[in-house]
């Protein structure tokens, strides 16, 4: 480079390589620690009970659930968040059920 001439500064590369190093950065852009009901959730598929499904995509929606380890709990759940739907509530033993399944082939994961 000589004195007068023109010269490029790319600065999205300089910005890039700073956010790209810094420490603050990386704590934010790693994935959240989910609880087991929400991993469950993240990879649970529809299957043909429609009404499971529409709950099912509600617990996904809401993101501050609770770990449900029972299903007195997953019960309680569901009667504080939807506690005027009947209908919540009877297809919570279904979706309980398919939990246990999907909980009994990731024991490992843990």
């Amino acid at each position: 480079m000589r004195q007068g001439e023109a010269v490029f500064v790319d600065s999205g590369a300089c910005i890039a390589l700073a956010l790209s190093r810094d420490p603050l950065r990386a704590g934010a852009v790693a994935a959240p620690k989910m609880n087991p009901t929400q991993k469950w959730l993240a990879r649970v598929r529809p299957h043909h009970n429609p009404a499971e499904n529409a709950l099912i995509a509600n617990m996904r929606a809401d993101p501050n659930i609770p770990w449900l380890n029972s299903l007195a709990a997953m019960h309680r759940y569901a009667r504080q968040r939807w506690p005027h739907d009947p209908a919540a509530a009877s297809v919570i033993k279904g979706v309980w059920k398919r939990y246990q399944r999907w909980q009994a082939g990731h024991r490992s994961e843990r």
